[in-house]
């Protein structure tokens, strides 16, 4: 028989995974609301604009043309938005009381380790790119459009907005807020599991989201190897910039060599990751703040 205790304990745990999902919903909305509100003004502008002289149909393309060349812009603004937003959220409550200090933890070889486990994981996701592709045939074309659509490797703002803003964003929100918040409640892997499915989940897309659950383990686990978000930033804009650069180096290798990069990039990946997980770093202590005194008596203010 449950006992009245092991209900409530139940009770705690299901509202504390709620509220962990809180911070995703949040960067959801946002980023909803932006792309409606900025949709709505775009179809609108191209309706006043145009109305006296087009047909439905010639309206209706141009309508998608206007949004399709504001879509890095839309992007953009949605990032910029659930970027200030998981910064400011981390900032107040999780930043000085958790974090250390990139100088507290970090050394040049830890810079390398990021890098090179960045640079692995890049290649190794393209395997998960195309067994995802295997089993579901449309999900990589509609991948693709979804990239394209957004300028992802043709517009400068995309690539910016991709490679530097959305990194600090999601890793305040996920790793800096969610994950810090399940790891007050459940031990690091359970934890660890939320944030990354939750990280996946955000992407929309199952191509996007399969790889994304995968880079979102590999962040949180450099988060708490590090006990800083700074590392799993870094390791986020690197992962965006060679994801962004890298293919057209590649473009001219066969599948073959390509696939062969991908499966070496795997034990080599696995390697750095155990040089990582040798960092012990202890989590930072916090001291509560002392209640205020009044008068210089020594007793705390009502």
């Amino acid at each position: 028989m449950v006992t009245q205790m092991e209900k409530k304990s139940k009770g705690k745990m299901f509202l504390s995974v709620l509220g962990c999902l809180v911070p995703m919903l949040i960067f959801w909305g946002v980023q909803m609301v932006i792309g409606v509100i900025a949709g709505i003004v775009i179809v609108v502008a191209t309706i006043v604009q145009n109305s006296s002289f087009q047909t439905a149909t010639q309206l209706e393309d141009l309508m998608y043309q206007n949004i399709a060349q504001s879509m890095p812009y839309l992007l953009l603004a949605s990032t910029l938005s659930t970027t200030i937003i998981g910064f400011i959220w981390y900032r107040k409550k999780y930043k000085k009381r958790y974090d250390y200090s990139l100088k507290e933890v970090a050394k040049a070889k830890d810079y390398i380790y990021i890098v090179l486990t960045a640079l692995a994981a890049s290649f190794s996701i393209d395997l998960i790119i195309l067994l995802v592709a295997a089993i579901f045939p449309h999900a990589l074309s509609n991948y693709e459009n979804l990239m394209d659509a957004a300028g992802i490797g043709s517009s400068a703002i995309a690539f910016l907005t991709a490679a530097f803003l959305a990194p600090i964003g999601e890793e305040c929100i996920f790793r800096g807020v969610i994950q810090r918040k399940a790891e007050k409640f459940m031990p690091f892997v359970l934890a660890n599991l939320l944030q990354a499915f939750l990280f996946g989940v955000m992407h929309w897309n199952i191509v996007q989201s399969s790889y994304a659950f995968v880079l979102g383990l590999i962040l949180g686990y450099i988060r708490h190897k590090y006990q800083t978000v700074r590392m799993s930033v870094l390791f986020h804009m690197v992962f965006n910039i060679i994801g962004q650069t890298v293919p057209m180096l590649t473009a001219d290798l066969s599948d073959t060599v390509n696939l062969i990069i991908a499966l070496a990039s795997i034990p080599f990946m696995a390697y750095i990751l155990k040089l990582i997980s040798q960092v012990d770093i202890p989590a930072k202590p916090y001291i509560e703040p002392q209640p205020q005194m009044a008068y210089g008596y020594g007793q705390p203010m009502e």
